[in-house]
């Protein structure tokens, strides 16, 4: 083994403990966010490939760790049944810039860019900063938590049916992607709704 060969080794390694450390920071807050987490990283890789995308480790580590920053926020607020105040909305806005930075502190900066855009919206609507371009990444990883979220059981809602899922999902990223793509993402998420 050369020693250029050796150190990329020691990233590697290096790096999947790094994932490994961040995912059991998700296993702190419980296996509904754990659970969610495994979930939209399939489906976000499972999108990601029926749309042509060619880098799924990114996808899927994205997937994974897209709600790392809510291990921050308190539980009560992230399971509240009721209405959450001003102030506890705030709070959970934040969660992909905490996440963000925990990624870039750790070598993680390009999973942490695409984190930090998943609740951005094309028409300026979404969080943290109500930006309109976003990253076809954080799209995917978009696209993937609303429907991951819309058709699992939540303490705050019931399981939506799968039409009107897909329907809210599809209106989630606008304009986004073309008609053929949204026929794409249709059908993936039609056909991998097996959670």
């Amino acid at each position: 083994m050369t020693q250029l060969s050796f150190i990329d080794e020691c990233n590697r390694c290096l790096h999947s403990k790094t994932v490994e450390i961040m995912e059991d920071f998700l296993r702190i807050k419980g296996d509904l966010v754990h659970l969610h987490s495994i979930q939209v990283s399939t489906t976000a890789v499972l999108l990601a490939e029926s749309l042509g995308y060619h880098e799924p480790e990114k996808i899927r580590l994205a997937g994974l760790l897209h709600d790392l920053g809510k291990v921050y926020i308190p539980d009560a607020i992230l399971q509240k049944n009721g209405d959450l105040t001003d102030r506890e909305k705030e709070l959970i806005r934040m969660h992909p810039v905490i996440g963000a930075e925990m990624l870039y502190k750790y070598g993680l900066g390009e999973i942490g860019e695409i984190i930090l855009y998943h609740h951005e919206r094309p028409d300026g609507s979404g969080y943290p900063y109500g930006i309109t371009k976003v990253p076809v990444e954080s799209c995917i990883i978009a696209l993937a938590d609303v429907f991951v979220a819309l058709t699992n059981y939540r303490p705050y809602k019931p399981p939506y049916p799968l039409k009107e899922a897909l329907k809210i999902t599809l209106e989630s990223v606008g304009e986004f992607f073309s008609r053929k793509q949204r026929e794409t993402i249709r059908r993936t998420l039609t056909d991998t709704r097996t959670f």
